[in-house]
Protein backbone atom coordinates (compact mmCIF):
# COMPACT_ATOMS: atom_id res chain seq x y z
CA UNK A 1 0.00 0.00 0.00
CA UNK A 2 0.85 3.81 0.23
CA UNK A 3 0.44 6.97 2.16
CA UNK A 4 2.05 9.85 2.69
CA UNK A 5 1.74 12.55 5.40
CA UNK A 6 2.58 16.61 6.01
CA UNK A 7 2.22 18.85 8.21
CA UNK A 8 0.01 21.01 6.34
CA UNK A 9 -3.12 17.86 5.58
CA UNK A 10 -1.68 15.32 7.53
CA UNK A 11 -2.24 11.96 6.56
CA UNK A 12 -3.01 11.62 2.43
CA UNK A 13 -4.35 8.24 2.16
CA UNK A 14 -6.28 7.60 -1.37
CA UNK A 15 -5.90 3.98 -1.27
CA UNK A 16 -7.34 3.17 2.38
CA UNK A 17 -3.55 1.95 3.77
CA UNK A 18 -4.74 3.28 7.35
CA UNK A 19 -7.72 1.02 6.90
CA UNK A 20 -5.26 -1.70 5.92
CA UNK A 21 -2.86 -1.15 9.08
CA UNK A 22 -5.99 -1.60 10.98
CA UNK A 23 -6.54 -5.43 9.50
CA UNK A 24 -2.91 -6.22 9.09
CA UNK A 25 -3.58 -6.56 5.20
CA UNK A 26 -1.38 -6.18 2.66
CA UNK A 27 -2.39 -5.18 -0.79
CA UNK A 28 -0.29 -3.73 -3.69
CA UNK A 29 -1.44 0.05 -5.10
CA UNK A 30 -3.13 -0.51 -8.04
CA UNK A 31 -3.03 -3.91 -10.44
CA UNK A 32 -0.93 -6.51 -8.44
CA UNK A 33 -0.44 -9.00 -11.53
CA UNK A 34 1.08 -5.72 -13.25
CA UNK A 35 3.20 -4.54 -10.16
CA UNK A 36 4.56 -8.50 -9.81
CA UNK A 37 5.29 -8.07 -13.77
CA UNK A 38 6.87 -4.98 -13.25
CA UNK A 39 9.34 -5.91 -10.54
CA UNK A 40 9.34 -9.83 -9.52
CA UNK A 41 11.64 -8.78 -6.50
CA UNK A 42 7.88 -7.68 -5.04
CA UNK A 43 6.69 -11.30 -4.91
CA UNK A 44 9.20 -11.76 -2.33
CA UNK A 45 9.46 -8.63 -0.68
CA UNK A 46 5.53 -9.55 0.25
CA UNK A 47 6.52 -12.00 1.50
CA UNK A 48 8.76 -10.66 3.61
CA UNK A 49 6.59 -7.81 4.97
CA UNK A 50 4.14 -10.15 5.71
CA UNK A 51 6.31 -12.51 7.78
CA UNK A 52 8.05 -9.91 9.65
CA UNK A 53 4.53 -7.82 10.51
CA UNK A 54 2.68 -11.01 10.32
CA UNK A 55 0.18 -9.45 8.55
CA UNK A 56 -2.22 -11.17 5.84
CA UNK A 57 -2.02 -10.96 2.44
CA UNK A 58 -5.31 -10.29 0.42
CA UNK A 59 -6.38 -12.73 -2.33
CA UNK A 60 -5.72 -10.63 -5.36
CA UNK A 61 -2.22 -10.70 -3.86
CA UNK A 62 -1.84 -14.05 -3.58
CA UNK A 63 -3.52 -14.56 -7.01
CA UNK A 64 -1.30 -12.15 -8.68
CA UNK A 65 1.91 -13.80 -6.97
CA UNK A 66 0.76 -17.48 -8.18
CA UNK A 67 0.30 -15.73 -11.72
CA UNK A 68 3.72 -14.30 -11.92
CA UNK A 69 6.21 -16.41 -10.09
CA UNK A 70 7.56 -17.93 -12.56
CA UNK A 71 9.44 -14.10 -12.95
CA UNK A 72 11.65 -15.05 -9.94
CA UNK A 73 14.36 -16.75 -12.17
CA UNK A 74 15.02 -13.32 -13.65
CA UNK A 75 15.80 -11.96 -10.13
CA UNK A 76 19.61 -12.32 -8.80
CA UNK A 77 20.38 -15.13 -6.93
CA UNK A 78 21.64 -11.94 -4.71
CA UNK A 79 18.87 -10.45 -3.96
CA UNK A 80 16.55 -13.27 -3.86
CA UNK A 81 18.98 -14.82 -1.19
CA UNK A 82 18.70 -11.21 0.49
CA UNK A 83 14.74 -11.44 1.11
CA UNK A 84 15.27 -15.15 2.51
CA UNK A 85 17.60 -14.22 4.99
CA UNK A 86 15.40 -12.02 6.31
CA UNK A 87 12.21 -14.28 5.91
CA UNK A 88 13.76 -17.28 7.49
CA UNK A 89 15.54 -14.65 10.39
CA UNK A 90 12.10 -13.31 11.51
CA UNK A 91 10.52 -14.56 15.01
CA UNK A 92 7.71 -15.15 12.76
CA UNK A 93 9.89 -17.21 10.27
CA UNK A 94 7.00 -20.43 10.55
CA UNK A 95 4.44 -18.23 8.63
CA UNK A 96 6.71 -17.03 5.65
CA UNK A 97 7.96 -20.73 5.38
CA UNK A 98 4.60 -21.64 4.91
CA UNK A 99 3.28 -18.84 2.44
CA UNK A 100 6.21 -20.02 0.18
CA UNK A 101 4.78 -23.51 0.72
CA UNK A 102 1.29 -22.84 0.25
CA UNK A 103 2.24 -20.37 -3.09
CA UNK A 104 4.63 -23.02 -4.59
CA UNK A 105 7.51 -20.43 -4.47
CA UNK A 106 10.09 -23.00 -3.21
CA UNK A 107 10.18 -24.96 -6.85
CA UNK A 108 10.85 -21.06 -8.94
CA UNK A 109 13.71 -20.26 -6.05
CA UNK A 110 15.13 -23.87 -6.24
CA UNK A 111 15.15 -24.28 -2.56
CA UNK A 112 14.86 -28.35 -3.34
CA UNK A 113 13.94 -29.56 0.87
CA UNK A 114 11.87 -26.45 2.29
CA UNK A 115 9.43 -29.41 3.99
CA UNK A 116 12.61 -30.15 6.10
CA UNK A 117 13.85 -26.67 6.94
CA UNK A 118 15.17 -26.63 10.82
CA UNK A 119 14.73 -23.09 12.30
CA UNK A 120 17.55 -21.99 14.54
CA UNK A 121 19.42 -18.46 15.70
CA UNK A 122 21.80 -18.36 12.77
CA UNK A 123 21.36 -18.40 9.17
CA UNK A 124 24.37 -20.41 8.00
CA UNK A 125 23.04 -23.13 10.92
CA UNK A 126 19.32 -22.49 8.52
CA UNK A 127 20.91 -23.22 5.35
CA UNK A 128 22.83 -25.94 6.45
CA UNK A 129 19.40 -27.50 6.02
CA UNK A 130 18.47 -26.95 3.05
CA UNK A 131 19.06 -28.35 -0.65
CA UNK A 132 19.12 -25.16 -3.34
CA UNK A 133 20.48 -24.28 -6.13
CA UNK A 134 24.43 -23.59 -5.86
CA UNK A 135 24.10 -20.66 -7.80
CA UNK A 136 22.87 -18.69 -4.66
CA UNK A 137 25.74 -16.57 -3.34
CA UNK A 138 28.00 -17.64 -0.43
CA UNK A 139 31.32 -16.57 0.68
CA UNK A 140 34.06 -18.74 0.76
CA UNK A 141 34.07 -18.40 4.74
CA UNK A 142 30.04 -18.89 4.26
CA UNK A 143 30.16 -22.50 2.40
CA UNK A 144 33.34 -23.62 4.96
CA UNK A 145 30.98 -23.10 7.78
CA UNK A 146 28.39 -24.81 6.20
CA UNK A 147 30.14 -27.93 5.50
CA UNK A 148 31.33 -28.20 8.97
CA UNK A 149 28.41 -27.66 10.32
CA UNK A 150 26.70 -30.58 8.22
CA UNK A 151 29.50 -32.64 9.80
CA UNK A 152 29.54 -31.55 13.02
CA UNK A 153 26.00 -32.24 12.92
CA UNK A 154 26.45 -35.80 12.93
CA UNK A 155 28.34 -36.14 15.75
CA UNK A 156 28.39 -35.63 19.48
CA UNK A 157 28.14 -31.91 20.45
CA UNK A 158 29.47 -32.80 23.46
CA UNK A 159 32.09 -35.19 22.80
CA UNK A 160 35.58 -33.13 23.79
CA UNK A 161 37.24 -34.20 20.63
CA UNK A 162 34.26 -32.78 18.48
CA UNK A 163 34.40 -29.37 20.42
CA UNK A 164 37.89 -29.02 19.89
CA UNK A 165 38.11 -30.03 16.31
CA UNK A 166 35.08 -27.72 15.24
CA UNK A 167 34.94 -25.10 17.62
CA UNK A 168 32.53 -23.48 19.82
CA UNK A 169 30.53 -21.38 16.79
CA UNK A 170 30.05 -24.82 14.83
CA UNK A 171 29.30 -27.33 17.34
CA UNK A 172 26.53 -24.50 18.60
CA UNK A 173 24.89 -24.21 15.82
CA UNK A 174 24.59 -27.92 15.09
CA UNK A 175 23.43 -28.41 18.66
CA UNK A 176 21.09 -26.55 18.28
CA UNK A 177 19.96 -27.69 15.11
CA UNK A 178 19.52 -31.26 17.35
CA UNK A 179 17.97 -29.49 20.38
CA UNK A 180 20.76 -29.63 22.56
CA UNK A 181 20.92 -27.38 25.29
CA UNK A 182 23.60 -24.58 23.99
CA UNK A 183 24.61 -24.03 27.78
CA UNK A 184 26.03 -27.09 27.87
CA UNK A 185 28.06 -26.95 24.71
CA UNK A 186 30.07 -23.95 26.36
CA UNK A 187 30.46 -24.88 29.72
CA UNK A 188 31.63 -27.80 28.01
CA UNK A 189 33.97 -26.06 25.73
CA UNK A 190 34.77 -23.89 28.36
CA UNK A 191 36.47 -27.05 30.33
CA UNK A 192 38.26 -28.06 27.57
CA UNK A 193 41.91 -29.14 28.58
CA UNK A 194 43.31 -27.50 25.03
CA UNK A 195 41.70 -25.52 22.45
CA UNK A 196 43.50 -25.32 20.12
CA UNK A 197 47.43 -26.93 18.58
CA UNK A 198 49.18 -24.13 20.69
CA UNK A 199 47.87 -24.98 24.07
CA UNK A 200 49.74 -28.35 23.93
CA UNK A 201 52.81 -27.97 25.89
CA UNK A 202 55.68 -29.13 23.11
CA UNK A 203 56.37 -28.59 19.68
CA UNK A 204 57.49 -29.68 16.56
CA UNK A 205 61.09 -29.50 16.68
CA UNK A 206 61.46 -31.49 20.10
CA UNK A 207 59.72 -34.11 18.90
CA UNK A 208 62.15 -34.20 15.93
CA UNK A 209 65.12 -34.05 18.89
CA UNK A 210 63.66 -36.81 20.66
CA UNK A 211 63.29 -39.14 17.47
CA UNK A 212 66.13 -38.00 15.82
CA UNK A 213 64.53 -37.85 13.03
CA UNK A 214 63.82 -34.72 10.59
CA UNK A 215 60.53 -33.21 9.48
CA UNK A 216 57.27 -34.87 7.94
CA UNK A 217 54.05 -36.08 8.28
CA UNK A 218 54.34 -38.31 11.42
CA UNK A 219 55.06 -35.25 13.04
CA UNK A 220 51.16 -34.28 12.85
CA UNK A 221 49.91 -37.66 12.94
CA UNK A 222 51.58 -37.63 16.37
CA UNK A 223 49.80 -34.45 17.24
CA UNK A 224 46.75 -35.63 16.30
CA UNK A 225 47.61 -38.45 18.86
CA UNK A 226 48.09 -36.26 21.80
CA UNK A 227 44.93 -34.16 21.02
CA UNK A 228 43.12 -37.03 21.59
CA UNK A 229 44.82 -38.31 24.79
CA UNK A 230 45.09 -34.80 26.18
CA UNK A 231 41.25 -34.05 25.56
CA UNK A 232 40.18 -37.85 26.83
CA UNK A 233 42.29 -37.35 29.83
CA UNK A 234 44.56 -39.91 29.49
CA UNK A 235 47.45 -37.88 29.28
CA UNK A 236 48.16 -35.03 31.23
CA UNK A 237 49.68 -31.85 29.08
CA UNK A 238 52.77 -30.94 30.99
CA UNK A 239 56.00 -31.52 28.70
CA UNK A 240 57.33 -34.23 30.92
CA UNK A 241 54.27 -36.66 30.57
CA UNK A 242 54.56 -35.77 27.13
CA UNK A 243 58.18 -36.76 26.50
CA UNK A 244 57.82 -39.59 27.83
CA UNK A 245 54.61 -40.70 26.49
CA UNK A 246 56.44 -40.18 22.94
CA UNK A 247 59.53 -42.06 23.66
CA UNK A 248 58.29 -44.99 24.90
CA UNK A 249 55.45 -45.02 22.27
CA UNK A 250 57.11 -43.71 18.78
CA UNK A 251 60.49 -43.96 19.63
Amino acid sequence: NAMAYNDGKGFVDPFNGQTDLKYMALRCVGNPDERFNEDALRILRAIRFATVLNFNLKDNVKDAIIKTKKYLKNISYERKRQELDRIFSSSNAKYGIKLITDLELDKELEIYNLKNIILCNDILGIYTTLELSDKYPFTSNEKQIIKKVKEAVKCDNLDNYTLYKYGLYVNSIAAELKGISKKKVIEQFNNLPISNKSDIDINGKIIMDLLNKDGGLYIKEIYMDLEKQILYGTLNNNRNDLIKYIIEKYK
